[in-house]
């Protein structure tokens, strides 16, 4: 599969850790942390959202979080509900079956775009107006890892019909 010729890099990773019960109207209970453990079929060790589905980790891009800024939202790190941020790649641009490399052995495999629901909406305070494209990727831990902030990451292209 061919790599991006420049990587990204790894700008932040917050999650919600397990037991934490609150669930504030006005944010997401999200901490930030200078590296994790990603575990393969699960997602951040410790996260309260992994290993419920195939969906381990939400990913959006620095670009994105400036995007949505522009037009009024809040989008700090964790403020989209997002675990994983990272620079220099057009998330927008990710298909399902692409894979991001973290770091010298953590993988993540696209599984859909990330559309908003009603709690992005609570907690932003608005509607989705304004977000299409700009919310990033919905990705499974294919391969774990630690990932730690200014790691590089290399996306892998899926080779399908329409990129061959």
């Amino acid at each position: 599969m061919p790599h991006q010729p420049a990587p990204g890099v790894l700008v932040a990773v917050v999650y919600k850790p397990d037991g934490v019960e609150s669930r504030p109207a006005d944010r997401y209970a999200r901490i930030a942390v200078r590296e994790a453990v990603l575990r393969a079929g699960h997602g951040i060790d410790g996260d309260c959202k992994a290993g419920r589905d195939n969906r381990h980790i939400n990913l959006t891009s620095v670009e994105n979080a400036e995007a949505l800024r522009a037009v009024g939202f809040r989008a700090g790190p964790g403020e989209t509900g997002e675990q994983l941020v990272v620079q220099g790649i057009d998330v927008a641009a990710l298909k399902p079956g692409d894979r991001l490399r973290l770091g010298a052995t953590a993988c993540l495999e696209v599984a859909s775009q990330r559309n908003g629901c009603l709690r992005f909406q609570q907690v932003q305070g608005r509607p989705l107006k304004g977000t299409q494209n700009r919310l990033g990727v919905m990705a499974t831990a294919t391969a774990g890892g630690v990932i730690r902030v200014g790691d590089p990451v290399w996306v892998e292209l899926a080779v399908t019909p329409a990129r061959r």
